[in-house]
């Protein structure tokens, strides 16, 4: 079943994949789901003995008096229960992400606008050149699956051609911005 305890194990996997191919720049979008939002097991709860709820203010230096009530213990708590972030949060700042709260739909058009604003002509140009040869490698296998014989010096875009027609300077251009900025 997906629930916290399956999405934990499955983010962890998830950011250990990421570490092991050099992933540094990933942005990971959650929604707003339950499990997402899971604070550790050893936060304390409202539904906790009194003595739990003593115990942890004792550990955490919070005066207390001998005879206070629970409402009264818990309330001096809630600071602390407040600012636990949860799991997956603090699972991300571990590996070395930062994490960033829930933004709003204008928060995030502005972010994204501030981040197209940094790009220039030669980026997306590489990004694009960069899908396409993706998409002839994938074109490639695909025809190969297919039992298709790929005709590699042939230039046309029938079925199983390249559709490769630019220039070895344009080529020389490219292959240098991919290896500086695509990987």
């Amino acid at each position: 079943m997906f629930d916290h305890a399956y999405f934990v194990g499955w983010f962890g996997r998830l950011l250990v994949a990421l570490n092991e191919h050099g992933v540094g720049n990933a942005i990971i979008v959650m929604d707003n789901a339950k499990y997402h939002k899971c604070i550790p097991a050893t936060t304390p709860r409202l539904s906790w003995k009194k003595a739990d709820l003593i115990d942890v203010c004792d550990l955490l230096a919070i005066l207390h008096a001998p005879g206070e009530l629970k409402a009264s213990i818990w309330e001096k708590l809630q600071p602390y229960t407040s600012s636990v972030v949860p799991v997956v949060v603090d699972m991300a700042a571990s590996a070395g992400y930062e994490a960033s709260g829930p933004s709003s739909k204008v928060k995030l058009v502005v972010r994204l606008d501030r981040a197209f604003e940094g790009l220039t002509s030669a980026m997306v140009h590489g990004c694009i050149n960069k899908a396409e040869r993706d998409l002839l490698e994938l074109h490639k296998h695909i025809c190969t699956i297919d039992n298709d014989e790929y005709d590699e010096s042939d230039g046309s875009d029938d079925d199983c051609g390249s559709g490769d027609e630019s220039s070895s300077d344009e080529d020389s251009d490219r292959s240098a911005f991919d290896d500086a900025f695509l990987g």
